[in-house]
């Protein structure tokens, strides 16, 4: 199986992002069940559509907390 190194860098996000250890851990957990999946890299092209959708989504950290 394969995880793209956009969807875990999204899921690390994640983790810094919860608001309580319980939350954080829990994340980190899942996070770290996915080092058996085979990384998928991403090309320039979807990098740029990437950072833009992130930005058009509201980028900074305090609008990802939950």
């Amino acid at each position: 199986m394969y995880v793209s190194v956009v969807t875990l860098a999204e899921l690390h996000a994640g983790v810094h992002a919860a608001r309580d250890t319980d939350t954080r851990a829990q994340r980190l957990r899942t996070v770290e069940s996915l080092v058996r999946f085979e990384l998928l890299p991403i090309g320039a092209d979807a990098a740029r559509h990437w950072a833009r959708l992130r930005y058009r989504l509201g980028s900074r950290p305090e609008d990802q907390r939950q």
